[in-house]
């Protein structure tokens, strides 16, 4: 496998980082506002507040990149548990960690909050359970109760896309069922976003009382078939058409909203009272 350039690593891995942030407990939506060194990214959420994003990703060991990652895999093939290697990986984390702290200390624009993006990208972590997470705070305990200056440490990409972060509030290991709940609450949000459409939006609201009239005419012109012939099946068409020109139209507004700069005052005002009102 090409290991992709330096350039493209990151990309990913912030974007990686920019979904498992979501789905922690304080998580919310970030999107990428500056490209930069120290730290590697500048991100903002919906309400244009700003965090600094170090990224780093940590390895078994100097060699695990050619010999493990970028050799092409079999279908069928597995990774041997060597649950021995664990103890060595946890080092290699809080080294990792240390150093970035030290870096952070010696020259990082301190301007917004600092997180710490940790990409858990070994094979050996597959086999990592929750106590092994602990453990790595217990045996490091001055490193991770003194972050300064990151404000939090997200180790994400972790086995059955668990998280774990650490902050001043202590360490916190976030299972898949939670990250189940934060995407029903993103759901709800979604749900929130498009009453604020209807109240707020006088087109989209219009294209809301006519598109069920739009969807039923271009069902009967394009079948020919009469109100005396309406099937279950005749009646799911005319629900599929009218779903698809909603989610068409809908879409144009989660695009115009996602883009703060280029909102009214107005606009974003409406926005930013509505969401958080109902949140």
């Amino acid at each position: 496998m090409k290991w992709p350039p330096k350039e493209e690593r990151e990309r990913l891995e912030v974007e990686g980082f920019i979904e498992a942030y979501q789905q922690l407990p304080h998580g919310k939506r970030l999107t990428i506002c500056v490209k930069g060194e120290k730290p590697d990214y500048i991100l903002q959420d919906s309400n244009g507040k700003k965090i600094g994003v170090e990224l780093t990703s940590v390895y078994l060991n100097d060699r695990s990149v050619p010999d493990s990652h970028m050799p092409e895999i079999e279908e069928n093939e597995t990774y041997p548990n060597n649950e021995g290697q664990i103890p060595l990986y946890l080092e290699r984390l809080a080294t990792a960690v240390h150093q970035k702290i030290r870096l952070a200390r010696s020259g990082y624009n301190l301007e917004n909050p600092l997180v710490l993006s940790v990409y858990v990208n070994e094979y050996v972590s597959i086999f990592m359970t929750r106590n092994d997470w602990e453990i790595l705070v217990q045996r490091h305990y001055n490193l991770f109760h003194n972050l300064h200056p990151f404000s939090e440490v997200v180790f994400w990409k972790l086995a059955n896309n668990h998280l774990f972060f650490v902050n001043s509030s202590g360490s916190h290991f976030v299972e898949n069922s939670c990250v189940m709940r934060k995407t029903i609450n993103g759901i709800m949000g979604r749900i929130r976003f498009l009453w604020f459409l209807l109240l707020h939006e006088k087109k989209y609201k219009s294209f809301l009382s006519k598109s069920w009239k739009v969807a039923i005419f271009l069902f009967f012109a394009l079948l020919g078939l009469d109100l005396l012939k309406i099937t279950p099946v005749g009646l799911l068409l005319i629900f599929v058409s009218w779903l698809l020109s909603f989610s068409i139209h809908t879409f144009k507004y989660f695009k115009k909203y996602k883009n703060p700069d280029k909102l009214t005052d107005e606009e974003l005002n409406n926005f930013l009272e509505h969401m958080n009102e109902s949140s």
